[in-house]
């Protein structure tokens, strides 16, 4: 028999002991060489540990399709007789000669190999993400700029018409005509400001109704030597609320506005009901 002390029969005889694959007497060999040396007591705990972490890296193969139609036509064409119990004695290996430190070691960074794989691919896919939600808040950022840069804007331009009303208003030749509404559920109230000098008039008004229909519209009428001048068209914004500027020409000089509710196509006469009245 082969020494027991020599480094590859104690390798054999450590992994077999690990799996449990000795007999009584080597066991017993293996326990009693354990009992005086410490480094094979530390190398026995790392075999243990390393089979411990096998079987997670081994994949677990699902039997092929094929074999459950396979197995069904076996047993409907083998004859359905009971045969005697046969008492199978179990085969007992004393060692397995090849699952050294080294080939238990080999199937572990197998094992470790496929999990890293894995782990680089899960890697991969987030990175993508990753980069997508980058791209996408880049894009989101560049339209918020945009529309801060467009509102911006606008409100400059808004901030300017009402500095130039406000200009407009500190004329000294200026008119002033009261506003108010002719329907008693509608009680708009408003101004027209009149400027001769800046051949321009100033329309404010609160409370306007919203129009019954898209196709209509609010157009102011003057009053002049009995005949009414179109003045100009308006909608209400969301809050019943209307700030125009428009031109002055040959009414300039009128005692009386009137508003009236009419279809959007020009007309030389008011056809609509009055809604509102000014003096």
């Amino acid at each position: 028999m082969e020494p027991a002390d020599k480094p590859h029969k104690l390798q054999q005889l450590l992994a077999g002991y690990a799996l449990g694959n000795l007999t009584p007497t080597e066991a017993a060999r293996v326990k009693q060489l354990l009992k005086h040396n410490p480094a094979l007591v530390a190398e026995l705990q790392t075999l243990q540990s390393t089979l411990a972490v096998v079987p997670l890296s081994l994949s677990h193969p699902l039997p092929s399709p094929q074999l459950e139609p396979k197995i069904l036509q076996a047993a409907q064409a083998t004859p359905q007789t009971v045969a005697p119990a046969v008492a199978i004695a179990p085969v007992k290996s004393r060692n397995w000669p090849g699952w050294t430190v080294g080939s238990i070691a080999a199937i572990l960074l197998a094992g470790l190999g496929l999990e890293t794989y894995r782990l680089r691919q899960g890697l991969a896919a987030a990175q993508l993400e990753n980069q997508a939600l980058t791209e996408q808040l880049t894009l989101t950022q560049a339209t918020l700029q945009q529309l801060q840069q467009i509102e911006l804007v606008n409100t400059r331009q808004e901030l300017s018409r009402y500095q130039g009303a406000v200009n407009l208003l500190r004329q000294p030749d200026n008119r002033y005509l009261a506003l108010q509404g002719t329907v008693p559920e509608q009680p708009a109230t408003g101004s027209l400001v009149i400027v001769p000098s800046q051949g321009a008039a100033i329309l404010a008004l609160r409370d306007v109704p919203a129009l019954p229909d898209e196709g209509q519209v609010y157009r102011m009428w003057a009053v002049v030597e009995g005949q009414k001048i179109a003045c100009g068209d308006f909608r209400p914004d969301a809050a019943g609320e209307v700030f125009l500027q428009l031109p002055v020409d040959e009414w300039g000089a009128t005692p009386e506005i009137v508003i009236t509710v009419e279809p959007e196509q020009d007309l030389p006469e008011p056809v609509g009901e009055m809604v509102i009245f000014g003096s």
